[in-house]
């Protein structure tokens, strides 16, 4: 009589797993002997994994041999549909489980298509494990990008936990050289978008450098952040004159300044003057006034960030001629070209006339007057652009911050909103940029 005990299940499924996966070690494909062994072997497996009285970890050796089994050739179980379906609802047992890379390579290959609330912290697990190959954490990776809806959620998920003195070395490199080959900037994502994604991207990887990361992996660091900042470029090239990129690029030599990273830092900001001096010249010419009165407002802010811009922009001056009208630091409002010269009234009056209403005693005495000014210069196409306490990303264009400098962080509040000048078509041109403080 057949012994039916938990005992003797156990060693049937152990003798069950030890011999597919022996006879999947060494393939013989053209083997009918082997092709029917396997083939039985594969089809009791699957038979296995339909059962609901099977645990987790069996589970989940049995259809990653059942995988395996369809990668080395085996014809018929080519023929069977072998999916995680049990892990959709249920969170899978470690992969180191399993004992062996090929094994967790064939059950990752059927967990990739898997989405739920607990793959993120699934994948970070594991990544930190140490039962991978190259293949594997690959693999890993490429669910990572998958199963995150950002560049900073990716960088985080994967190097947080991973790039640090207690994760083996060699593969911390690993992930952090195929990282770099697989993140990308969505271009269907709109520039503002993406600018506030790599800002959050720069810091995941300078905070990491800050920790005093081993040689190796710090120089991986710093090529993941010359690839994070050369990708983001590739996919928006105007991003060069975004609020949230030259934050992120100038806080790159604060965060690493007192570190062995400092002169990288630096290189790396300069390295950003010249194709942004290059998307001037470009705002210049194709924009007409709208992009010389665009590409003069956003200086101050280049000037802030990059060192050495006033003498790179001199030199690069003297071929682009165009840039030579950038240069006048004394900018009146009558250089900004306004489409009627009455609106150069309001676009002095209206900051004079905001700063003195808000500081005034009792402004519900002066109502009535600041609603009747407000009135004529929109009768004039000038209006103030934005609310006082509004809080918004940082804009070099739109914004002056108080008492100039930048912002520590991609988010300032207005003090006192833009004026602009607005057309019949819904667009406008910025006269004067709003005052804002830095949150």
């Amino acid at each position: 009589m057949q012994d039916l005990s938990p005992q003797a299940a156990s060693s049937i499924d152990t003798d069950l797993v030890e011999n597919l996966q022996e006879l999947l070690l060494s393939p013989k494909k053209l083997s009918a002997d082997w092709q029917v062994a396997a083939a039985r072997l594969t089809a009791l497996a699957h038979n296995k994994t339909l059962n609901t009285d099977t645990n987790d970890i069996e589970y989940l050796k049995l259809i990653a041999l059942c995988r395996w089994a369809q990668k080395s050739g085996i014809k018929e179980a080519k023929k069977k549909n072998i999916q995680a379906t049990r892990f959709r609802t249920t969170i899978p047992p470690s992969l180191e489980v399993l004992g062996n890379p090929e094994l967790a390579n064939a059950a990752l290959e059927l967990m990739i298509s898997l989405r739920g609330n607990w793959c993120n912290a699934y994948i970070a697990t594991q990544l930190m494990g140490r039962h991978f190959d190259k293949k594997g954490l690959n693999s890993l990776l490429v669910w990572a990008t998958k199963t995150t809806n950002s560049v900073t959620e990716l960088l985080d998920l994967v190097l947080t936990n991973t790039a640090d003195s207690k994760t083996d070395e060699k593969q911390t490199l690993i992930l952090i050289k195929e990282l770099g080959a697989k993140l990308n900037y969505l271009p269907n994502l709109s520039t503002e978008t993406v600018a506030e994604d790599f800002f959050s991207s720069v810091r995941v990887i300078t905070q990491l450098l800050t920790k005093g990361p081993s040689k190796k992996v710090g120089g991986a660091l710093t090529g993941l952040l010359e690839t994070v900042v050369y990708k983001v470029r590739s996919s928006h090239p105007s991003i060069l004159i975004r609020g949230s990129f030259i934050l992120a690029i100038g806080s790159i030599p604060e965060e690493l300044g007192k570190t062995a990273y400092k002169k990288f830092s630096l290189d790396l900001a300069a390295q950003q003057i010249t194709p942004t001096l290059s998307l001037l010249v470009d705002l210049c010419t194709t924009g007409g006034q709208d992009g010389s009165s665009y590409a003069r407002l956003v200086l101050p802010s280049m000037k802030s960030t990059y060192l050495n811009f006033d003498k790179i922009l001199n030199e690069a001056a003297r071929s682009q001629t165009i840039l030579q009208t950038l240069q006048n630091s004394e900018s009146t409002l009558g250089e900004l070209n306004l489409e009627e010269n009455v609106t150069s009234i309001y676009a002095r009056l209206l900051p004079t006339w905001h700063d003195f209403y808000n500081s005034h005693e009792n402004p519900q005495t002066l109502s009535f007057l600041n609603s009747y000014i407000l009135e004529a210069a929109k009768l004039n196409s000038v209006e103030f652009l934005g609310l006082v306490g509004e809080v918004l990303p940082f804009d070099p264009i739109l914004h002056k911050v108080h008492k100039d400098g930048l912002p520590k962080s991609n988010t300032v509040r207005i003090l006192r909103p833009a004026v602009i000048f607005k057309r019949s078509n819904n667009t406008h041109r910025i006269v004067l940029p709003a005052i804002v403080s830095p949150i």
